[in-house]
């Protein structure tokens, strides 16, 4: 089974991201799954990387988001960093 790996750092600038506040992984499947919301960091804004090490998918991000085969794709072993708001979630899904 593959998983969306996910670590939180708060405000964090890309090169010294320290220590993750939050980590969680959501399973990819074939329908859209969404990780728990995060919590505001520094400045009400959380840095978040995203990784799945065997399964191309797609994500999305958002207060409620759902992934399909429109959003971003996420290619296995690619590791991308976003901006997150309080209460975001992201969304994965299998490609």
């Amino acid at each position: 089974m593959a998983d969306l790996s996910i670590s939180a750092y708060d405000a964090a600038v890309e090169v010294a991201m320290g220590y993750p506040v939050q980590q969680e992984t959501v399973a990819i499947g074939a329908v859209s799954a969404q990780s728990a919301a995060f919590s505001a960091g520094n400045l009400g804004i959380k840095r978040v990387r995203v990784c799945s090490l065997n399964q191309d998918c797609y994500i999305d991000l958002g207060s409620s988001p759902t992934a399909s085969t429109s959003t971003e794709p996420l290619p296995k072993g690619v590791v991308e960093v976003k901006w997150l708001k309080q209460g975001d979630k992201i969304a994965v899904i299998a490609a």
